[in-house]
């Protein structure tokens, strides 16, 4: 699932100052790093967690799959389940209006055969051991390590009471040795009254079980010691010794920005404390077995001893050849031996099907540094990259041709926090002035949205290099979207892949068109009826920045250091904004039963703007397109009678290209050859399906782009077609079936991206400036001239300080 935030219409929220000329660092030769002998390296083995099956002729695997897999000592235990196709004789002849009891049990015994589910033992090198069989009745809930390094898992099942007219669940402790042979099982008091993720034991013999939001703790006997739910945990607890701490989000009372910490509890009244650790610059924390935690970030890995609070350095990811993105499960066995679990979602080629696949992989501290004499090359970035950029550094510095090496410097991770936007723009600040002091990055990712980097005093043309020897075929790309990423015909920054944003309209409304000027867009909005809401309900920022988006540079001249906040365009720009924004919105309803939830955003889908363009009381819904199935659906909206129109602007351009993974290359690097050679590779046509699959996204390459959309419509006739044989089946309504997509929504998704000519892109520290001025102007507080004259007054001075 790709992150919510990528989908909200801002690129960047907060601001951050570029340094004034006075502050920043005098320019100096960059200095290669060459790899040495000496410095750390792991090997790494890395194998698929799989359950052996053995073959059974009158029998089809439908789904089969591992899940929770945890480290159990020196081995690996994760429940699995498999499901055989149900031959179609058996469900027609399934009528239970024809069948006795007797009969119906006898089909479901039989039925019940395609079903397995069960717990596997695995070794590190993922070869299976052994199995332990539970009930068909039975769940696992969760497993755990035991304080003798015992397998602990935590059973449910749910029992029908006839008087009460519901089911009643219960939850089993069971212990197992490391060979699964169990050794006890006790009823969990009813007290636990939730669902658990996590069991640990502590040295003292008690158990404890936890969730988001609940920790329960029972003695060795079974009996409650108590119950503490708490929204601010998380679910993972630390066993360390005879006491325990849980991991929680909490706020800083100064910031009221969320941070994450790892609590100690009190184990006697079972509730949290204020003892607490700090994490810094984490996006995931596993146990380690022991007493401690392994912390994962951008950089590497970090052992937290829990007695002291202290970390200490495991690794760097520069320093072996392995992906780190989504671990489930690490285990630290010495300084020289780690290994680590972690999920990939990926799509099949041919279905368009997307599985759950998990990898071990275990990494052992080589005598030497086989890379010794190549030269670092380093990608600055804020956050951890995702798992196909992992892959790709991974299979370049892997190539023993080249001469460089690939290591991520990240920005987040140096500021400290890891949630604050505007701590995010102070990563660029960060890198703006490393660049210019020549100890920055080589290439920087995703920094397309800044356009203080957009000069030749900071970044490469890239132009020269597509253009050049080792260059790329434009007819093989979109190169009206590469032309839409140049400033002053200059590529500072060059797309991966990226999506396309604006507005969806009804064309009866706004007439057929793709795009408009300010007058253009207040004319038609003024002549509506008075009963049609214009746009998407937006606040006054958040639609003054979405018309910002893509028009900052007609009102800064960054080469010749001009602004233009004083004419009429922006004028107009600040009137449609307080016409038709607000102060607050509030949130759309979620209809009862229907939940969205995407990487800790909610996440509101346009369906309730689609129910309002049906209804005739919406002229425009802002709109992401990023697939050929999210077309297919905009196209059903009022059969088809909708136009794709960009944000009103100075010059009327239409739809925009939002960047998701772009690159760049400094100006002051000492290896812009190599720079370019691990860039250009990304844009082979596997490289590309690959990004668009893991990124959701739209890929620059043509071959790419039309392979995604081959296997965008197979799927679609997959999941017609079981749409069609259950509404044949079970009489599902028609209106239900999902939408098919055809040849028209192909030829149609192609010419929305062949008539890209813009991007998405702000300049954060301007911006700043006019939110602040404007909401003046929006709370009637000033007058227009006023507001104008000081964004004018202001930003004049700040684009004059920059380099």
């Amino acid at each position: 699932m790709r992150p919510a935030a990528k989908r909200i219409l801002a690129v960047v929220l907060a601001a951050a100052m570029v340094c004034p000329l006075a502050s920043c660092r005098r320019k100096k030769k960059p200095q290669k790093t060459i790899i040495q002998e000496s410095d750390p390296y792991f090997d790494a083995h890395v194998t698929e967690l799989d359950i052996p099956l053995e073959s059974e002729s009158d029998k089809t695997i439908s789904y089969k799959g591992i899940s929770d897999e945890e480290f159990i000592g020196d081995k690996i235990v994760a429940p699995y389940s498999v499901s055989y196709e149900i031959p179609e004789d058996i469900w027609d002849a399934f009528d239970e209006e024809d069948l006795t009891q007797e009969e119906i049990e006898n089909v479901m015994r039989y039925i019940d055969e395609f079903y397995v589910n069960g717990v596997a033992i695995f070794n590190l090198n993922g070869e299976l051991l052994s199995t332990i069989e539970i009930g068909d009745e039975y769940q696992v809930a969760c497993i755990g390590e035991g304080r003798d390094g015992s397998i602990l898992m935590v059973q449910v099942v749910y029992i029908y009471s006839e008087s009460e007219d519901m089911n009643n669940t219960q939850y089993t402790l069971c212990k197992y040795d490391d060979e699964g042979n169990q050794i006890f099982n006790i009823h969990i008091p009813d007290a636990m009254d939730f669902y658990p993720n996590y069991v640990c034991e502590l040295d003292n013999g008690m158990f404890a079980l936890s969730s988001n939001g609940a920790l329960f703790v029972m003695t060795d006997d079974g009996k409650e010691v108590g119950l503490v739910e708490n929204d601010e945990i998380q679910g993972t607890l630390f066993p360390c010794g005879e006491e325990l701490y849980a991991s929680v989000m909490r706020s800083d009372p100064e910031t009221s920005l969320f941070g994450s910490y790892l609590v100690k509890v009190d184990l006697e009244k079972v509730d949290l404390t204020n003892a607490n650790i700090r994490l810094e610059g984490v996006y995931t924390i596993c146990p380690d077995g022991k007493d401690g935690g392994i912390v994962i970030t951008a950089s590497g890995m970090e052992h937290l001893d829990l007695h002291s609070g202290k970390l200490s350095e495991v690794l760097k990811w520069d320093s072996t050849d392995v992906n780190y993105s989504n671990i489930t499960s690490i285990r630290m066995y010495s300084e020289d031996h780690v290994a680590f679990m972690r999920e990939v979602w990926k799509a099949e080629d041919e279905s368009g099907e997307w599985n759950e696949r998990v990898y071990i992989s275990e990494l052992r501290r080589a005598q030497s540094n086989p890379h010794a004499g190549k030269t670092y090359i380093e990608l600055g970035m804020t956050g951890a990259p995702g798992y196909a950029l992992v892959d790709y550094i991974n299979s370049y510095n892997a190539e023993p041709g080249n001469k460089a090496r690939i290591r991520i410097r990240d920005y987040a991770v140096n500021t400290g926090e890891m949630v604050s936007l505007t701590d995010v723009n102070a990563a660029s600040e960060k890198m703006y002035q490393d660049i210019l002091s020549g100890t920055g990055p080589d290439i920087l990712v995703d920094f397309s949205g800044y356009s203080q980097f957009n000069s030749e005093d900071v970044l490469v043309d890239l132009n020269t290099f597509i253009d050049g020897e080792n260059g790329l075929n434009r007819e093989e790309y979109f190169d009206n979207v590469l032309s839409a990423f140049e400033t002053r015909d200059k590529l500072f920054h060059v797309p991966i892949c990226f999506d396309i944003r604006g507005l969806l309209g009804n064309m009866k409304m706004v007439g057929s068109r793709s795009g408009w000027t300010y007058p253009e867009f207040s004319h038609i909005a003024e002549n509506l009826d008075p009963e049609v809401m214009v746009l998407t309900p937006m606040t006054y920022g958040l639609l003054l920045e979405s018309l910002l988006s893509c028009a900052m540079n007609n009102f800064v001249d960054y080469e010749k250091k001009e602004v233009f906040f004083d004419g009429d365009e922006f004028r107009q720009l600040l009137q449609i904004v307080k016409e038709y924004g607000s102060e607050n919105v509030e949130m759309p309803v979620i209809p009862e039963g229907e939940e969205f939830f995407e990487s800790g955003y909610y996440y509101f889908p346009n369906y309730n703007d689609v129910e309002m363009m049906e209804a005739g009381m919406l002229a425009l819904m802002d709109t992401y397109v990023y697939r050929l199935e999210q077309y297919a659906i905009n196209s059903s909206i009022l059969n088809g009678r909708v136009v794709y129109v960009g944000m009103p602007s100075p010059d009327g351009t239409g739809m925009m290209a939002a960047p998701m993974l772009t690159m760049a290359i400094s100006a002051f690097s000492d290896s812009k050859e190599e720079a370019w050679d691990f860039i250009r590779r990304m844009f082979d046509e596997d490289s590309q399906y690959e990004y668009t699959t893991s990124y959701t996204s739209i890929p620059l390459n043509r071959k790419a782009f039309d392979r995604a959309n081959e296997a965008a419509v197979r799927q679609s006739e997959w999941e017609y077609k079981q749409y069609e044989e259950n509404a044949l089946r079970y009489g599902v309504d028609v209106a239900e079936m999902p939408i098919r997509i055809t040849s028209e929504h192909v030829e149609g998704f192609l010419g929305l991206v062949e008539s890209v000519s813009t991007i998405v892109s702000v300049d954060p520290a301007v911006l700043a400036i006019i939110q602040e001025e404007a909401a003046g102007y929006f709370a009637d507080q000033k007058s227009l001239d006023d507001v104008c004259r000081n964004i004018q007054n202001r930003t004049t001075t700040i684009v004059n300080e920059r380099k």
